[in-house]
């Protein structure tokens, strides 16, 4: 059977590739064509196939086109397999690490529902457990540092995942608003040392800077005493709208408090 060849154009449209890829890759040593004509006429084999989709798909997996010349120089079967596992362990990092994000996005458009809301109300609601990466703040720890911690105790970006703060509900009652007990991260289904419980929670927004929220824990106290509430545990304190807002003034956070099972509905 004649052996059936292509043109530099019909190769690179085989593969969905320019032209000009396959010059630069011949030009520097990486893949030519199999026959050279004097006329300058490229063509390339059938069998050539498989090694340009080699090529391919190592720089879609980052591979540098040095990297890629060195193993295509000196390839055996035992290299191309050790290639396979590092490559496999870096695609699986890759998927873990776009996982996050894709949870971390999903996190972010469910938050954004609640700016159509009245941002003055207050409400009861039900929550899910949630398990909660944390990093006390203590008086020898400044908040700075406390977040550093808290970013490399993790096992993703510091901001890739559910962020926000914790202030213990008895902060509250003797008026220390501002007090932080801890940093945490939800860290979806992962156990972890601290479990935020299920159970029904008092609801509430901050419009503006987050540093001061003394006017809406005012607020949250004036309507629990109002409806006769009673809160426990922490504070937990998010951040919702950041990535959409140009000033600190639109800012908005949600705070979620856990309510004594009593509550009346």
């Amino acid at each position: 059977m004649k052996p059936q060849l292509f043109t530099i154009q019909q190769f690179a449209d085989l593969h969905e590739i320019g032209k000009r890829t396959l010059h630069f890759y011949d030009e520097i040593g990486l893949f030519s064509p199999a026959i050279k004509k004097e006329n300058g006429y490229r063509y390339y084999s059938l069998a050539q196939g498989a090694m340009l989709e080699m090529i391919l798909t190592l720089r879609e997996l980052d591979m540098s086109l040095d990297a890629i010349k060195q193993y295509m120089e000196h390839r055996t079967p035992e290299r191309f397999s050790e290639l396979i596992v590092a490559k496999q362990q870096e695609l699986s990092k890759k998927i873990k690490d776009l996982k996050e994000t894709k949870s971390l996005l999903s996190v972010k458009q469910e938050q954004l529902c609640y700016i159509a809301e009245d941002l003055n109300s207050i409400e009861i609601i039900d929550c899910k457990k949630k398990n909660y990466a944390i990093t006390p703040v203590t008086e020898s720890q400044s908040y700075v540092d406390a977040m550093i911690q808290h970013g490399k105790s993790l096992p993703h970006h510091l901001f890739n995942m559910e962020l926000g703060t914790m202030n213990h509900v008895h902060n509250l009652y003797e008026r220390h608003y501002n007090h932080t007990d801890a940093i945490f991260s939800n860290m979806g289904t992962l156990k972890c040392a601290h479990v935020r419980p299920a159970g029904r929670y008092l609801r509430a927004f901050h419009i503006g800077n987050f540093e001061d929220l003394t006017p809406t824990y005012e607020r949250i106290l004036t309507f629990c005493k109002k409806h006769e509430i009673t809160l426990e545990g922490y504070s937990y304190e998010v951040g919702i709208n950041d990535l959409c807002v140009m000033s600190i003034d639109e800012f908005v956070t949600m705070i979620e408090i856990k309510v004594t099972e009593d509550v009346p509905t």
